[in-house]
C-alpha cells in the first residue's frame, strides 16, 4: 500500500501538485474514486448501474482534479486571476452538463448510479477531513 501511495504522490507531483496537503487531498480523491468505482461495478454484476455510478465517480474526479490545479494556479496569479477562475468552472460546467445529458438523455444511465457516483466527492472529502483531524495546521 505504501509503495502504491509513494508512486501515485510521484505521478501528482509531475502533474504540478507541489503542496502536499493538496497532493494528499488529491491522492484521497483518485482512492476513493478508485475503489467506489471498482465496487459498484463488480458488485452490481457489471450492470447499467454500477458502470454509471463508475462514469458520475470518474466525472466528478475531473472536476476536483481541475479544481485543485486551478486553486493551485489562482494563488500564484496576481492579476485576472477571477477570471481565469469563473472562466474555468463555467468550463467545467459546460462540459459536465453535456456529459450528464450523454449519460442520461443519449445512453439511458441510471440516474441514482450516476448520482451515487458524484457524490464520491464527498467522501473523500470526508476521509481527509477525519484523517487530517490530528494534524497541526498552520496559520496565516
Amino acid at each position: 500500500m505504501r509503495g502504491m501511495i509513494r508512486s501515485l504522490d510521484r505521478f501528482l507531483t509531475a502533474r504540478g501538485f507541489d503542496n502536499p496537503d493538496t497532493r494528499r487531498l488529491v491522492r484521497i480523491e483518485i482512492l476513493t474514486v478508485a475503489a467506489s468505482a471498482l465496487a459498484a461495478v463488480l458488485f452490481t454484476g457489471f450492470s447499467a448501474w454500477g458502470f454509471s455510478c463508475a462514469a458520475g465517480a470518474g466525472l466528478m474526479l475531473f472536476n476536483f482534479w481541475h479544481l485543485a490545479k486551478a486553486a493551485k494556479q489562482l494563488v500564484l496569479v496576481r492579476k485576472g486571476g477571477a477570471t481565469s477562475l469563473v472562466l474555468r468552472f463555467y468550463g467545467r460546467l459546460i462540459l459536465t452538463g453535456v456529459l450528464v445529458v450523454v449519460l442520461v438523455g443519449w445512453l439511458d444511465a441510471p440516474v441514482t448510479g450516476l448520482l451515487t457516483g458524484l457524490s464520491t466527492v464527498l467522501v473523500g472529502a470526508a476521509v481527509w477531513g477525519f484523517t487530517s483531524s490530528g494534524h497541526k495546521a498552520k496559520e496565516a
